[in-house]
């Protein structure tokens, strides 16, 4: 399972994949940072070349199954992979939230939810990234080698319902006070709570979705 993994940093994961997720982590200290949820939209940057452009040029799922191990072995690498992209990404962001925190808040920026509220801000990232990956992960182990509409769709759809959250959520009265760490009417119990529905969302998906690609991947036939 360890080498697997390493062969899914070392042969389908495009160096470019890690220069977009400190751009785009990078983004909260940038003048839009503070109010715009630029880093949600990251999370479609982070499976651009993922297992996509490199990993089918070089017939990498192929590959792999033609090595001597199980097809559930197989699936759990590559999300396993996926997931500490995931992972190491929001933990970038979290702390690129901190410090733009301190940046005082410029006129005329879009309101929404943003850095000034990570935990909710997070969750819904979480709950982004199990859309995402239920529209990518089962439809590329169902064809193995089809990633153009299942990406689109996947990131249309994630687009929506991030704008959806993070701009909606801001304009229901007294919300983006709850949910604002810092401020008089600031309810740490919603966010917690917010927050933890979002980790166990992600991680019951995670389990729930690498069972679902296990099932397609034994159906696939090159």
């Amino acid at each position: 399972m360890k080498n697997l993994i390493f062969k899914e940093f070392k042969l389908s994961i495009h160096p470019l994949t890690y220069l977009m997720m400190v751009l785009i982590s990078l983004a909260a200290l940038s003048g839009l940072g503070p109010s715009y949820p630029l880093f949600l939209f990251g999370v479609f940057y982070t499976f651009l070349f993922i297992g996509i452009k490199k990993g089918v040029t070089n017939n990498d799922l192929y590959y792999t199954l033609l090595l001597p191990v199980r097809k559930e072995k197989v699936v759990l690498a590559r999300i396993t992979s996926t997931t500490i992209l995931q992972a190491i990404y929001l933990a970038m962001v979290f702390v690129t939230s901190a410090i733009a925190l301190l940046i005082p808040e410029q006129d005329g920026m879009l309101l929404s939810i943003g850095v000034k509220q990570p935990l909710v801000f997070i969750a819904i990232a979480l709950l982004v990234y199990t859309i995402f990956d239920f529209i990518y992960f089962p439809w590329f182990y169902k064809k193995g080698k089809e990633v153009i509409w299942n990406m689109l769709i996947g990131t249309i759809v994630c687009a929506i319902v991030a704008c959806g959250l993070c701009i909606g959520l801001a304009y229901l009265p007294g919300v983006l006070d709850i949910l604002t760490i810092g401020s008089q009417t600031a309810n740490y119990l919603i966010q917690i709570v917010v927050f933890m529905f979002g980790v166990i969302v992600y991680i019951f998906g995670k389990y729930l979705l690498v069972k679902i690609c296990t099932k397609e991947i034994k159906k696939l036939d090159f």
